[in-house]
């Protein structure tokens, strides 16, 4: 599968950032005049972490920015192949989906922190996480998103 094109990067920061303010009542980043390229720059040039998958019974990476693909160790042309189970440990998968699960219950879960590992098997922290549910124009459920600060372990 190759990599993101940037129209597909635009939109699906613009439903991160739209998504966010829904749930939350505030933007997830400041957000600076202009478009959706703007935009989908600051989101991917942010100094946390996003990372959002798609609704797929194993979801699959929909979206990474910057901090996201160092924590991860992941190249953005390797992202969109990642399924982000693959974030947890097996023994902290259960937790990892009871967050999930909390999420689309309640639309965003603030507060979260756990353990995750990257590509490499390099374990880190999540720090001040954040899970939201993604809606597209329609506002549908396509997928969920998170923000996080990444720690030592």
């Amino acid at each position: 599968m190759p990599a993101w094109t940037d129209d597909e990067l635009r939109t699906r920061a613009r439903s991160i950032l739209r998504s966010y303010r829904h749930w939350a009542g505030e933007d997830l980043v400041e957000l600076p005049a202009g478009g959706d390229a703007a935009r989908a720059r600051t989101l991917f040039d942010a100094p946390f972490a996003v990372l959002a998958h798609d609704t797929s019974p194993d979801p699959l990476c929909v979206y990474a920015n910057a901090t996201a693909l160092a924590a991860f160790e992941l190249r953005l042309a390797d992202a969109a192949e990642f399924r982000t189970r693959q974030t947890a440990e097996p023994d902290a998968r259960q937790e990892r989906s009871e967050a999930l699960a909390g999420a689309e219950e309640a639309g965003l879960v603030t507060g979260y922190e756990g353990i995750r590992v990257s590509a490499s098997g390099r374990r880190f922290r999540l720090l001040d996480g954040r899970i939201w549910t993604l809606l597209d124009d329609d506002g549908r459920r396509v997928g969920q998103a998170a923000a996080f600060v990444p720690g030592e372990v």
